[in-house]
């Protein structure tokens, strides 16, 4: 057998297509995050700061009347109290964003399989 008929001779592959022996296996690309496009932690780090300062603020709200003789709380401190909701929110809105499909990938999975 000469070097050119064994090079046109069919090699069958995992999935069962022949393709001529010698020609590149298709590999589906691989898709690699870049530093840009990685998702920020900055987000999360500013809602746990602002859920932390607005859970401190309500245990204090609750606190200084009580270990004062009934004294109320400084106005702030309510003010602060909303860091509570808001850092929660934030870090739904984060883990949201984070969480998002990218285009691109896996776009062969939503056709299902055969």
């Amino acid at each position: 057998m000469s070097h050119s008929t064994a090079h046109r001779r069919k090699v069958r592959t995992r999935h069962g297509v022949a393709r001529p022996r010698g020609w590149p296996v298709h590999r589906p690309p691989v898709y690699r995050l870049t530093m840009r496009e990685q998702p920020s932690d900055r987000l999360l780090h500013v809602a746990l700061a602002v859920f932390a300062i607005g859970l401190v603020a309500t245990i204090t709200m609750f606190a200084v009347p009580a270990l004062d003789d009934g004294v109320r709380a400084p106005v702030w401190v309510y003010a602060l109290t909303l860091g509570l909701p808001i850092g929660f929110v934030l870090a739904i809105v984060f883990a949201l964003r984070s969480g998002r499909r990218r285009p691109g990938l896996h776009d062969d999975d939503s056709r299902g399989t055969r």
